[in-house]
């Protein structure tokens, strides 16, 4: 992997935000599935607070570049 390719990923600007939420979010189902039952609603709400907040960082930031000057 180049040094540029992973100072992309690391550095993704407004990616960053959805590794975290998607983790939360895929992290609790998988668990959910995983734990005893006592558990199981701790881990449903860790996957909804990370479906939450995934949706919202779609919502809150730019999915692409700004387009250059004069392109409209």
């Amino acid at each position: 992997m180049t040094t540029a390719v992973l100072a992309h990923i690391v550095g993704g600007g407004a990616v960053w935000p959805l590794w975290v939420t998607g983790t939360l979010l895929f992290g609790g189902a998988v668990a959910t599935m995983a734990v005893p039952t006592t558990l199981r609603r701790a881990c449903v709400a860790v996957a909804g607070v990370g479906l939450l907040s995934t949706v919202a960082v779609y919502i809150a930031l730019p999915s692409a570049p700004p387009a250059p000057r004069g392109c409209r």
